[in-house]
C-alpha cells in the first residue's frame, strides 16, 4: 500500500493550514491525494466537503472547496466570504489564499462569459509562483503545494524548467508520489522524450497498482497523443 507523503515524510516543519482540528486537517490532505496522486475528483470534492464538517470556518479548504464545485453560485458565495476573511488570516495562510482568490475570480468570470483585462493574467501568474515559492521553501515537506507550484513553473517557464525543480526541490519521498511520476511523465513527453516517459508511466502504474484508478491509463493516452500513435492513445483513453 502506498504510503502518503503525510506519514512518510519527517513531520518537523509541517503546517496547519490555518486549521487546529485535525479531523479537518486530514481530510484537506486526503482531498490534494485523491486529486493529484489518482485523479479521484469525485472522492476529493468529498473529502473536502468533510474536512468543513469539523471546521466550518476552515479559510484554506473553503477556498479548494470553491476551487472545485462547478455551482457558479456556491463559488461566487464562497468567494465573498473568503475576500471578508483575508485581513484576518495569518501571513502563511495568505500566501496561499491570494491564489486561490484569484483563482475563484478566475473561473467566476470563465463562468459568466466575462473577459478580465491582460493585466490579470500577468498578476495571476507572477503572484502564484512568488506566493507558492515562499511557501514551499518555508514548508518544504508539504508535498502538495509544492506539487502546484511546479505546475506554475510549467505554466510561466515551460517543461524544462519543471522537470529541473522536480529533481532540484522534491525530496527523495515526494519523488515516488504518484503526482511527480505522472507530472514527470507529461513533461518528458513534451519535451520529446518518449522512452523516459514511457518509463515513469509504467513505474506509476506499478505505484498505484489499481488499473481503475483514472492517473493510471492517463499519462500513457498523453504519451501516445504526442506520438501521433493515435490507435493506441484511444485505447488509453477510452
Amino acid at each position: 500500500m502506498l504510503m502518503t507523503s503525510c506519514q512518510k515524510e519527517n513531520t518537523s516543519n509541517r503546517y496547519n493550514f490555518g486549521t487546529e482540528n485535525d479531523s479537518a486537517l486530514y481530510y484537506y490532505h486526503k482531498g490534494w491525494e485523491y486529486i493529484l496522486d489518482y485523479g479521484e475528483w469525485t472522492k476529493s470534492e468529498e473529502a473536502y466537503r468533510k474536512a468543513l464538517t469539523f471546521d466550518p470556518d476552515f479559510v484554506l479548504g473553503k477556498g479548494i472547496v470553491g476551487k472545485i464545485t462547478t455551482n457558479l453560485q456556491e463559488r461566487q458565495s464562497i468567494l465573498k466570504q473568503l475576500q471578508a476573511k483575508k485581513e484576518h488570516v495569518s501571513d502563511d495562510e495568505r500566501l496561499l489564499l491570494d491564489d486561490l482568490l484569484l483563482v475563484l475570480e478566475l473561473m467566476n468570470a470563465r463562468d459568466q462569459s466575462i473577459k478580465l483585462a491582460p493585466e490579470f493574467y500577468e498578476n495571476f501568474y507572477e503572484s502564484a509562483e512568488k506566493s507558492m515559492r515562499t511557501f514551499i521553501h518555508k514548508y518544504p515537506h508539504e508535498s502538495y503545494i509544492k506539487a502546484e507550484y511546479i505546475e506554475v513553473l510549467h505554466a510561466n517557464h515551460g517543461a524544462q524548467t519543471a522537470l529541473d525543480s522536480i529533481d532540484a526541490l522534491a525530496t527523495p519521498e515526494q519523488k515516488k508520489l504518484p503526482f511527480y511520476l505522472s507530472y514527470a511523465t507529461f513533461l518528458e513527453s513534451e519535451l520529446g522524450n518518449y522512452n523516459d516517459a514511457l518509463d515513469k508511466a509504467n513505474e506509476l502504474k506499478r505505484v498505484i497498482n489499481n488499473d481503475y484508478a483514472p492517473a493510471v491509463p492517463y499519462p500513457f493516452a498523453q504519451i501516445y497523443l504526442n506520438m501521433n500513435r493515435l490507435a493506441l492513445a484511444k485505447t488509453y483513453i477510452e
